[in-house]
């Protein structure tokens, strides 16, 4: 079955699959935005945030306090840790500690997703760079 607790907000057009093996759990005073998909037996901790189109696969387990932003994907059968928050647009493929802020796709600390974009944003500078040394 589906468990829903207390104040728990779900918004519009939101799939929350029933449970095959166990119920699928939304904790109590979570929010759910508009169009997002819950697979079966998906545990939902207390106090998460979840924005528009987030989508998570089955037997996944958000702990209490996790935000997700927008467009997330999150694979099945992974935990993600308590107070975490996952930015959007993001691909989470393997479980995250707790308090972790991770970003991207694939979805890696965010800290360092800033760092490596930088990076990729020198590279045509660098690479002149080098053209110019080599002559």
């Amino acid at each position: 079955g589906v468990v829903i607790e207390n104040n728990v907000w779900i918004g519009s057009n939101c799939c929350i699959d029933r449970g095959t093996l166990s119920d699928t759990i939304i904790g109590a005073s979570s929010k759910l935005d508009n169009l997002i998909h819950i697979a079966h037996n998906v545990i939902i901790g207390k106090g998460c945030i979840l924005a528009g189109q987030v989508g998570i696969a089955g037997s996944t387990t958000l702990e209490d306090n996790v935000t997700i932003a927008g467009q997330v994907g999150i694979v099945g059968h992974l935990k993600i840790g308590k107070g975490s928050t996952i930015g959007s647009k993001s691909a989470v493929f393997q479980s995250l500690d707790s308090g972790s802020f991770v970003s991207g796709l694939p979805a890696r600390p965010h800290k360092n997703r800033l760092r490596q974009d930088i990076i990729v944003n020198q590279l045509p500078e660098i690479i002149n760079r080098i053209r110019k040394l080599e002559k």
